[in-house]
């Protein structure tokens, strides 16, 4: 309540101003952040977002595009305060459900083992870039020698990193056998069954199979997912692979067919169950850190697309257990690593970026007072959600809060510093 009160106290003209509203709550809520750099440990600036997150269970942190430095030394920072000052200890990336949940535990947690096995299994946009340093080769490590590691999980259904490729296969042989499955006694479980498997797994980056591999390789996971139904609950964790697998095959599918947000819906979808389990199942009770794009840890729908985060609100169980930080920036360089950079041009006027003070270089608005305050606003407003793309939607109810960042610039490679590092400690490509 009493925060409520300061709102109205801070802009009274603005439960009559219309449109305005939102915008004087922006202009007046904006809270100053007086660093992005991992190694500021004076975490008072950020006491405001910890004091929005309040309780939550689930903090998600989204960013533009996947070439954001900026955006990830502001994250990796956000993820120490979270660590240190709010209890948080798992960390759930954009990348690998099977790799990372399967091979997280397999190995002794030396700094060169883990070095080895994120750089391996984790998107290579983030691996390889310098931003994220710190957090996965500095940080991760050091908090496996505390008395509360930071344990590293995926949600994403593409099932195709190094752990996958060598693994997974080889897994899920032993578990059909070990479950007596009808289909490990077929003449040619082998030669086809296994083979499908493979190919589906090993060819990200590899010449893609022809349309028809996808229609055969989909009727034998329906018929593997039909034998395990009988033998093991939903929510054990190979039906969940095997889930996965099967949306997997069905998002190569639409691929061919060009409908992109389509896909994005049937990934997003699997996601969110990915997180469900994550949540409910491996980590139930412990406080969790999401590491995703924007549109992902958005709680938004409409006719092509529907977001991970708006699949798991609709579980009244979960929904209010989450807090969705999304980020924008001002202007300055974007694009991925070993794609071309390009210029990110000035925002429109009377847009979310253009309301910020000039003197902030960064800044966070928390919009769950705003709507608390305001329960029936519709207003729209410009904002850079989507990549660096102006749409006008009703942000403050895709988010529940923003990170401006004034100039973005993009990842630098350190591939080479990696290796370098790796070769220094004995370990071998």
């Amino acid at each position: 309540m009493h925060k409520l009160l300061i709102l109205f106290l801070i802009f009274p003209t603005a439960v009559s101003s219309g449109q305005q509203k939102i915008k004087e709550y922006v202009l007046h809520n904006a809270v100053p952040i007086s660093t992005i750099s991992p190694d500021s440990t004076n975490y008072d600036d950020l006491s405001a977002i910890g004091n929005s997150i309040g309780n939550a269970q689930i903090v998600m942190l989204g960013e533009q595009d996947h070439g954001d430095a900026a955006t990830f030394l502001a994250k990796t920072r956000l993820i120490k305060y979270l660590h240190e000052k709010k209890g948080f200890n798992v960390l759930a990336f954009e990348s690998d459900f099977f790799g990372l949940n399967n091979g997280w535990g397999t190995f002794y947690k030396t700094n060169s083992q883990i070095a080895t096995f994120l750089k391996n299994n984790i998107l290579s946009l983030w691996a390889y870039c310098d931003a994220c340093n710190d957090l996965f080769y500095n940080y991760i490590p050091l908090t496996q020698k505390s008395d509360v590691p930071i344990n590293v999980t995926g949600f994403d259904n593409q099932t195709v990193y190094s752990y996958s490729r060598n693994h997974l296969v080889e897994k899920l042989d032993s578990v059909f056998h070990e479950l007596e499955l009808p289909i490990t006694r077929e003449t040619d479980y082998q030669s086809r069954v296994l083979s499908q498997l493979e190919t589906l797994v090993t060819k990200f980056g590899y010449q893609r199979p022809a349309n028809d591999f996808f229609y055969t390789c989909g009727n034998t996971l329906k018929i593997i997912k039909e034998q395990v139904k009988n033998k093991l609950p939903s929510e054990n964790f190979w039906s969940v692979v095997i889930d996965n697998l099967i949306v997997y095959n069905d998002e190569e599918l639409y691929l061919n067919k060009k409908d992109k947000w389509q896909v994005e819906t049937i990934r997003d979808k699997q996601m969110a169950l990915n997180l469900k389990w994550i949540i409910q199942t491996k980590y139930p009770n412990q406080q969790i850190i999401v590491w995703a794009a924007n549109n992902h840890i958005a709680n938004y729908s409409d006719k092509k697309y529907t977001s991970m985060r708006h699949f798991l609100t609709s579980d009244t169980s979960l929904s209010d257990k989450m807090y969705s930080i999304g980020f924008t920036s001002y202007n300055g360089e974007g694009g991925r690593l070993w794609e071309k950079k390009f210029t990110i041009g000035k925002p429109k006027a009377n847009s979310f970026e253009s309301w910020m003070n000039n003197s902030f270089e960064y800044a966070f608005v928390d919009f769950t007072a705003f709507n608390k305050a305001f329960p029936k606003s519709n207003e729209e407003f410009d904002m850079r959600g989507w990549r660096y793309w102006t749409s006008k939607k009703q942000w403050n109810r895709i988010f529940d809060g923003i990170f401006f960042i004034q100039e973005m610039y993009p990842c630098k490679d350190n591939k080479t510093a990696a290796y370098i590092g790796l070769q220094q400690v004995g370990l071998k490509e």
